[in-house]
């Protein structure tokens, strides 16, 4: 069976984790007030959040759920993880099953799994990725798949373990102002980073939908012949 390929990032209940994760081999999510995750169903999983957090919508819940039971029970012995951690990217493949460490919940992340750290746990270099891989990273998501950048992630993981040296800088080419989003990031990130900025535009948190707004107007693209008014 061939690999899955996912993103998880290393700060489980918003707290840096990245050492604990090279020293102990392994990956972790927060949520350190659930149980043990392989014994709720996902009504079950669904009701504990909402008692959590009962001012978050549905979409948002949802969207917890889904990136929970991802972790649990769909990721598999065998897949590869990518970690961005600031300017370097780390990679490693899960060597183990779903475990709940109850040592752990006081730290934030009780929910781990057993991983094999690539490269001799040695950091990648963002810049030096290839630029499409580069955009799928940037969803700030805790755990997302990205299964249409498995053939990349492969011959980078293969070209670095045969010659043990530092990769070549990359030329990094402008994107076309007409090269569609899609073209850059799967659809599945492009749902989930939506659903992401809408509920950040519905904070109670002023500076937070200020900030939501800000990359939405960065982002913007107009139509040919239209320019954005951003003032009289």
């Amino acid at each position: 069976m061939s690999p899955t390929y996912w993103v998880v990032r290393p700060n489980p209940d918003r707290t840096d984790r990245m050492e604990e994760f090279l020293q102990q081999d392994l990956i972790a999510i927060g949520w350190p007030h659930l149980p043990t995750l392989n014994q709720l169903n996902e009504d079950q999983l669904f009701a504990k959040l909402q008692v959590s957090n009962p001012d978050a919508t549905k979409r948002t819940l949802k969207m917890q759920q889904n990136m929970i039971i991802r972790f649990c029970m769909q990721m598999k012995v065998g897949d590869l993880v990518v970690v961005p951690y600031g300017k370097l990217i780390y990679f490693a493949r899960i060597a183990g099953d779903y475990r709940y460490s109850r040592q752990a919940i006081k730290d934030g992340y009780p929910h781990q799994r057993q991983v094999e750290w690539l490269l001799e746990k040695k950091g990648f270099p963002r810049l030096q990725l290839d630029t499409t891989l580069r955009g799928a990273l940037r969803p700030q998501l805790a755990l997302y798949s990205v299964e249409d950048y498995g053939p990349k992630i492969d011959q980078l993981l293969a070209r670095e373990q045969c010659s043990g040296q530092p990769p070549e800088p990359e030329i990094i080419m402008p994107v076309a102002e007409s090269t569609p989003i899609g073209a850059v990031i799967n659809r599945e990130l492009v749902s989930t980073a939506r659903e992401a900025l809408l509920e950040t535009l519905r904070s109670e948190d002023p500076t937070v939908r200020l900030r939501a707004v800000q990359i939405i107007l960065e982002n913007y693209q107009a139509p040919r012949g239209r320019k954005l008014k951003t003032g009289s």
